[in-house]
């Protein structure tokens, strides 16, 4: 069973790894946005600005705020063997 598993395992690796060479063929297309490009193009009108810079705002708070709750959590699980 063991040695089914490992076969298994490295089969599907050997698989993902031949169908995600298909991603680096991708070429960017005329007025979308680029391939691996992290954001979209800047905005047309002033409100588009705005809601962009809020967006990022929005992500560097909750990024910033993420692994101290993450943390708080783990400093307030019950510990193994203390009821």
């Amino acid at each position: 069973m063991n040695k089914l598993n490992r076969m298994l395992a490295s089969s599907l690796l050997m698989l993902g790894t031949w169908l995600s060479t298909a991603a680096w063929a991708v070429n960017d297309l005329p007025g979308g946005p680029g391939v691996r490009q992290l954001n979209l193009p800047v905005g047309a009108t002033k409100i588009a600005e705005e809601q962009a810079w809020l967006h990022w705002f929005m992500l560097i708070i909750c990024t910033a705020q993420a692994p101290q709750i993450a943390g708080l959590q783990a400093c307030h699980l019950p510990r193994v063997g203390q009821g």
